[in-house]
């Protein structure tokens, strides 16, 4: 006697012959949820209190766990790594107006992310000496910085003209204004002066005192004995923004945080990396250029991933002055499926920070990198052809959700990977979302359903959930037989509309009668008879869950 028994259901393989799959695998499953002990359906989306956000928003943060920041086109946030931080000042970018380039946001307000350059300080010494060259002579030069309400210094400005002096007598400065734009300058705003007294550069400029921001003449009268700390800003710049003169490639995006401190984010094909925990200094120094333009970034286990729209590279080190550049070559996948790693990002917002790895759509299938492997994780689930004909990778916006990854192509299509179990890694659903986000105070995916939040797959009640559909592999019979029986092991009874479970069945590809499974008791169905077959599927659909399926020759063969 023959049976064909499914558990254990498994996720799709659309790439396999389907007589070649395990027995656990699906031609297709769609709506499933596999990693129950059981195949459930997909849930809801659940209302859990966290209101409402226009309804194209597509970025979403949430902010001090109590408000929602959305926007309508892709923005990348990044919490500043200060510990209570006062502020509460997250680092935002953007390509789209009127937000595109780095910003600060802060308690409902707005700041460029930078500091500007200040204009150069004019200095008039008050008693020259007699002889440039004696002994109570000595050669002066200014540099300002901006301070701004948050305590934060930036670059300073040329340093001024040479000016001779008699020792420590004072020098009058003409300060520059105060420039207009998105600056946090208030009260507690001020201007700070360096003084040079060896004309040999930056470098030895020292601390003389500061002013209110909006004053524009001081006098230094601080004797050389008295002068402060060196100037620390020397090479401090604001990240890549809106100036296209410096700026070819557009402002900064891509922000995260990776190691010790260091934000990091991308303008072309150039990797930007800030002075750790100054989220304003960007020293120029510390820019890696790629050989093609960056798509996205994400912090994993080994570094920070930079994926450009050819190959992935890993980028390592404690320091930005430090850092190392690795190119990811091919690894093996596993099970024996040759990855390669020599495979670009197509879509920005399909890059998933996964935990210690990331998950990024290319042209050929999915990518996971962690560590230095990098192997595309589908090639033994979907040939090239299938994946960019059924899932558009270059429309992914993706996110992870109990360790999986969720991702929406189409404005109604999506899929759930699981990259921590193979057999059942891969499901299609019928719904999709333009907008989602991570909270992190309860672990759930938040997704924008026509404006409303809701918690992705939150609700637990069948009666709402979207039904199965699953189909099994092309089982093969040593010869050709005809089965009789159709069983299924239910949690709930078959009897109510919820429990009803439909079964189809084909043998030798010809489908057989519907089979809709209504048995309170037995869970199982006669087949018609007079089918003679050696090749048997089924395909089962329904809210229930089921713990087992399949068809046999006889009743005395039904588990």
């Amino acid at each position: 006697m023959t049976y064909f028994l499914v558990e254990g259901f498994g996720g799709k393989n659309s790439k396999a012959d389907p007589t070649r799959l395990p027995d656990n695998a699906a031609q297709y499953c769609v709506n499933c949820t596999l990693d129950r002990g059981a195949l459930f359906p997909l849930f809801a989306e659940l209302d859990v209190g966290h209101g409402n956000v226009v309804s194209n928003a597509t970025s979403l943060f949430w902010y001090k766990r109590s408000q929602w920041l959305a926007f309508p086109f892709d923005v990348d946030f990044c919490e500043i790594p200060l510990q209570n931080d006062i502020y509460d000042r997250i680092l935002l970018t953007t390509l789209e107006a009127p937000y595109a380039y780095p910003h600060i946001y802060s308690n409902g307000a707005y700041y460029r992310a930078g500091l500007p350059i200040p204009d150069q300080i004019s200095a008039s010494v008050q008693e020259s000496p007699e002889d440039p060259d004696g002994i109570d002579a000595e050669t002066v030069s200014y540099v300002c910085t901006f301070v701004d309400d948050f305590g934060v210094e930036g670059p300073p400005s040329k340093p001024s003209a040479l000016a001779d002096r008699v020792i420590d007598t004072p020098v009058d400065l003409a300060l520059p204004p105060v420039p207009t734009g998105e600056w946090n300058f208030g009260a507690n705003s001020f201007k700070r002066i360096y003084r040079s007294s060896s004309g040999a550069g930056q470098s030895g400029f020292l601390y003389a005192g500061q002013v209110p921001i909006t004053d524009t003449v001081a006098t230094d009268i601080i004797p050389n004995d008295e002068l402060q700390e060196p100037l620390p800003s020397a090479t401090w710049v604001g990240p890549p923004d809106d100036d296209i003169d410096l700026y070819p490639h557009g402002p900064m995006i891509g922000v995260c945080s990776f190691s010790n401190g260091i934000l990091a984010g991308f303008s072309g094909k150039t990797l930007c990396f800030s002075e750790p925990y100054l989220y304003h200094a960007w020293p120029i120094e510390y820019r890696i250029t790629l050989e093609d333009p960056v798509v996205a970034i994400a912090a994993i286990s080994g570094g920070l991933l930079a994926v450009t729209q050819k190959k992935p590279y890993l980028i390592a080190g404690v320091h930005p002055a430090a850092l190392s550049v690795i190119q990811l070559d091919e690894q093996a996948g596993t099970g024996g499926q040759s990855g390669s790693a020599s495979r670009g990002c197509v879509s920005k917002r399909g890059m998933v920070d996964m935990g210690g790895f990331a998950v990024y759509p290319s042209s050929d299938g999915l990518v996971l990198v962690e560590g230095n492997n990098a192997v595309v994780v589908t090639e033994g689930i979907l040939t090239p052809a299938q994946w960019k004909q059924r899932y558009s990778p270059s429309n992914i916006n993706a996110y992870v959700s109990e360790g999986k990854y969720i991702a929406f192509c189409t404005p109604t299509k999506g899929f759930i990977f699981d990259p921590r179990n193979q057999q059942q890694a891969f499901a299609d659903v019928d719904r999709s979302y333009i907008g989602a986000a991570y909270d992190p105070d309860n672990g759930d995916l938040i997704v924008n359903d026509d404006g409303v939040l809701k918690k992705w797959n939150g609700d637990e009640t069948l009666e709402n959930s979207t039904p199965y559909r699953w189909r099994s592999k092309k089982f093969v019979a040593p010869k050709q037989i005809s089965l009789s029986v159709a069983r299924v092991e239910t949690w709930y009874p078959l009897d109510t509309p919820l429990g009803e479970v439909t079964m189809r069945v084909w043998a030798d590809s010809v489908e057989l009668p519907t089979i809709t499974l209504t048995d309170p008791v037995w869970r199982y169905h006669r087949l018609p008879a007079g089918f003679r077959a050696k090749v048997w599927e089924f395909e089962i659909t329904g809210r229930n869950p089921i713990s087992y399926a399949g068809v046999f020759e006889a009743m005395d063969e039904v588990i």
